[in-house]
């Protein structure tokens, strides 16, 4: 591989990634096209050191790089391990809403018999009183009738001494 572009004869070649410390060994060769090259000029030491240096920088920056994509991903995990959690409770809410949901229905369904019983009963009462309201106007009418004696009916519950004077004596009518 070729880590520093300017000098087309001289490679980095990495070996060994686990070296010291965990970072690359640097190993640098003189080569040109793939073999050794008799007549090439050994750098000089100052200039191996900075070639050293750029691939140092290059292994640091990678190193760097690695470390927060790393971190960056255990940030990742832990806010899918949120994530996860939220699910779970927002599933949990859903399923006892849902419980509570079905509950309601019945106590709505249980209600709503009970009210179509309250109903058929109060039509039932509305029969009776209607009935009865035709057999007091009868009665009324027979005892006005037969007994000369008697004043007349004036008003409802008049004959029967105010007993039943909360009623008007007429049959609830185009109701139910």
């Amino acid at each position: 591989r070729n880590c520093c572009a300017p000098m087309q004869n001289l490679h980095c070649l990495i070996r060994n990634w686990r070296g010291d410390r965990g970072r690359p060994t640097l190993w640098i060769s003189t080569m040109m096209n793939g073999r050794q090259d008799p007549d090439a000029v050994l750098p000089t030491a100052a200039f191996q050191e900075q070639i050293a240096y750029g691939c140092r920088l290059v292994q640091e920056t990678c190193i760097r790089r690695v470390e927060e994509k790393e971190q960056e991903l255990a940030t990742l995990k832990a806010d899918v391990e949120k994530l996860r959690k939220q699910g779970d409770s927002l599933r949990e809410k859903g399923s006892s809403l849902e419980a509570e949901l079905n509950e309601s229905r019945k106590r709505n369904q249980t209600q709503l018999e009970e009210n179509r019983s309250v109903i058929q009963q109060v039509q039932q009462l509305r029969r009776q009183m209607g009935k009865l309201g035709a057999f007091r106007q009868k009665l009324e009418g027979a005892l006005v009738d037969g007994d000369p004696d008697m004043p007349p009916a004036t008003g409802a519950g008049s004959t029967y001494g105010g007993a039943y004077s909360g009623y008007s004596g007429s049959p609830a009518r185009g109701r139910y």
